[in-house]
């Protein structure tokens, strides 16, 4: 190994505690899609003080493409819990209802621009209360009611933070341009186009993320490529009825929750097609307001995937002609709102390779994979890879793979914070690869 990388490694395991310590911050305040407030604020803090410059506010997002960004009241709200959480209000200020933050180093010389993505959102997730769980044993449970770090996004969060750090303290050793974009509304796919179509990754080269997954082999291991994300279509649907009476009337309404489940249950009938298995999901559904009232009204959430976009899109198609007939059949009106989406993503060979050599260089890790296989998973990072894709760069999407407490998505999720510093590691490896003078 280079002395100078050797160097490298040595300092993060320098700053291991600062890694724990910060995503331990993170998890314990955890904000979801559009709201991270606090984690932005901690952000811009953390990289202003070690003199690197920021970029933040409106000027990241394309409002045009801003999925599913909750209302003004929600936002305010957000901001007044974010500084009460110890957020700097003259940031929040700043921020003018759009968090996320981009952070540039330029070496001053020559060479490729490289960008990293960390993705900084919450699930809408209750953490569990039992006692075994790590959190809670150490003290740093979520403090949000109903959101929490179940994806790893405080991991990420931290190892960027760190990473962001070493590359200004040790610039000299790079050439080119360095950006690290901590992105907004991972979750539900809502944040990544909206960015893109903000022009933030023009002029970019190479761009890398990486996201904490369960290991297969129960192993600290490195996987340089998670092609195959699936496509998706996120959406809710308001069906509208008439109300009356259920005994004296029931003829003289428009039962909104029977045309609902009716549409349920016949968007459930088109998952068989030959290019592919593609996925549905009911995630919520409310609707009614008594047991002896036709019910007028009634609200789901649903979202399909899909290996291809076009397996998706036949999906998503059938759903909305599910609602539609059903709401025919019941004399109904519905309202569909789009909330989020993205597309299928492959990694680039020549970069995944880069990624994958650069990886075997830290000694962190147990093994070294090329490819991580992808089950159904989706994230708006793909709209990510194909913009620079696009324009003549190279991208790939790493896994970070350990041991975990519970999967992905779960209210135990958790993983082992050793996976940190062998992170940071991979990525500084991977710079080296690429920007090294």
């Amino acid at each position: 190994m280079n002395g100078d990388l050797e160097a490298l490694f040595r300092a993060v395991d320098v700053m291991e505690e600062d890694l724990v310590q910060l995503r331990r911050g993170f998890h314990q305040y955890p904000e979801t899609a559009w709201l991270e407030f606090r984690t932005t604020s901690q952000i811009i803090t953390y990289l202003e003080e070690a003199g690197i410059p920021v970029h933040f506010g409106p000027d990241l997002v394309n409002r045009d493409f801003a999925w599913g960004r909750p209302d003004y009241a929600s936002r305010q709200a957000a901001m007044d819990r974010a500084i009460d959480q110890g957020a700097d209000p003259q940031i929040i200020r700043q921020m003018a209802g759009f968090p996320g933050a981009i952070a540039q180093i330029d070496t001053g010389r020559p060479g490729p621009h490289l960008a990293f993505r960390f993705d900084i959102d919450a699930n809408d997730l209750h953490e569990t209360l039992k006692a075994d769980h790590f959190p809670n044993q150490a003290g740093f449970r979520s403090k949000n009611p109903d959101a929490m770090h179940g994806c790893g996004h405080d991991g990420h969060t931290a190892i960027g933070l760190v990473l962001a750090k070493l590359v200004h303290r040790y610039q000299e050793d790079f050439c080119g341009k360095i950006s690290f974009i901590f992105q907004i509304a991972e979750e539900g796919v809502r944040g990544a186009r909206a960015m893109v179509e903000a022009g933030v990754l023009e002029g970019v080269d190479y761009l890398l993320a990486c996201h904490i997954l369960k290991s297969p082999e129960n192993e600290l291991a490195f996987y340089s490529d998670w092609s195959g994300l699936y496509a998706t279509s996120k959406f809710n649907v308001t069906i509208h009825g008439r109300s009356a009476h259920a005994g004296l009337a029931p003829e003289s309404g428009h039962n909104a929750i029977l045309a609902a489940t009716s549409a349920i249950a016949n968007m459930n009938m088109f998952f068989q097609d030959s290019h592919g298995n593609g996925r549905l999901n009911i995630g919520t559904i409310n609707g009614g307001t008594g047991r002896n009232v036709i019910p007028d009204f009634c609200y789901f959430e649903a979202e399909t995937r899909g290996p291809s976009r076009e397996v998706n899109q036949h999906l998503y198609d059938k759903a909305v002609t599910s609602i539609r007939a059903a709401c025919e059949i019941y004399d109904c009106q519905y309202e569909l709102e789009i909330v989020g989406g993205s597309i299928n993503a492959q990694a680039s060979p020549e970069f995944a390779e880069k990624v994958y050599q650069a990886s075997q260089a830290v000694p962190d890790f147990d093994h070294s994979y090329r490819h991580y296989a992808n089950r159904g998973a989706t994230d708006d990072f793909a709209y990510m890879m194909q913009a620079v894709q696009d324009q003549g760069g190279q991208a790939t999407y790493a896994v970070l793979a350990c041991p975990l407490a519970a999967g992905n998505h779960n209210d135990a999720f958790d993983f082992d914070e050793a996976c940190l510093k062998a992170g940071a590691k991979a990525f500084l490896s991977t710079l080296y690869q690429t920007n090294h003078r």
